[in-house]
């Protein structure tokens, strides 16, 4: 084969990247303006650009964390799943040793 798979894999993901990297650089220009961020105690004048990378960013963490707790609540019902599964294959491991009776 030309590629295998994580190779290609690693390539297609490279690709986006710069996609992206592309399309962001891109808009930086396009909206290279200064805006205006007031605040309680004064302002703050920045570029646009920056300020969408800002609120991307603060998007993402807000996506994350709002998914935290249902990840933690799924990792501790797989750990209590687990111990159980271990729990009833050490059962059936037992039970098979235990020699059969014939029923005559």
């Amino acid at each position: 084969m030309l590629f295998e798979g994580g190779e290609m894999l690693r390539i297609v993901r490279f690709m986006l990247f710069l996609i992206i990297l592309a399309a962001s650089l891109g808009l930086a220009l396009i909206n290279a303006g200064v805006v205006q961020i007031d605040y309680y105690f004064g302002h703050w004048d920045v570029p646009l650009s920056l300020t969408l990378v800002i609120a991307a960013a603060a998007g993402v963490l807000f996506g994350v964390g709002s998914c935290l707790g249902s990840i933690f609540r799924l990792k501790r019902e797989v750990s209590r799943l687990r111990k159980a599964v271990k729990l009833l294959e050490t059962e059936i491991m037992n039970l098979r040793s235990i020699p059969v009776k014939d029923s005559q």
